[in-house]
Parts: structure tokens; sequence; C-alpha cells
């Protein structure tokens, strides 16, 4: 025999329901991992609210070309 549920678990289930989706809803991105290639389609930023350096990039190889950080972007398409 099904027991109806009560008006209790159906708010709570439904309380649920829109605490965990919010969740997804917020995330643009997954996780940023170290040592493999990422993307991501919108941007990207670091806070961090307190006196000091935010971020450190450290490469302790001594090998010839060896460097801590790249960047490069795409030129402008000019119109």
């Amino acid at each position: 025999m099904f027991r109806r549920p009560s008006p209790a678990i159906i708010i709570s289930l439904l309380a649920l329901f829109i605490a965990l989706g919010g969740a997804g809803y917020s995330a643009t991105g997954g996780n940023f991992i170290l040592g493999r290639a990422n993307s991501a389609s919108s941007q990207t930023s670091l806070l961090a609210p307190f006196n000091g350096t935010s971020l450190v990039i450290r490469n302790t190889a001594t090998f010839v070309g060896a460097s801590a950080l790249r960047l490069w972007s795409r030129p402008a398409i000019s119109r």
C-alpha cells in the first residue's frame, strides 16, 4: 500500500532540489587542473582580499628555455 508523503517532506524535498540546483547553475566551469590543458567559456579571475602577493608561479627547473609563465592571445581581427 502506498503512503502519501506528508507536506513537510514535500517542502523539504523541494527546498533540497532548489538548493542543489542553484549550485549547478552558479558554477560556470569545472576545476582548474594543474598539469592539464584547461579551457574557459567566460573570464576567470583570482580575488585575494589580503595585503600581499595573491599568486606565485615558480618553475624550479634549470633547463634552457624554462620559464614560469607563458601568455599569448589571438590578434584582433581588423575590419
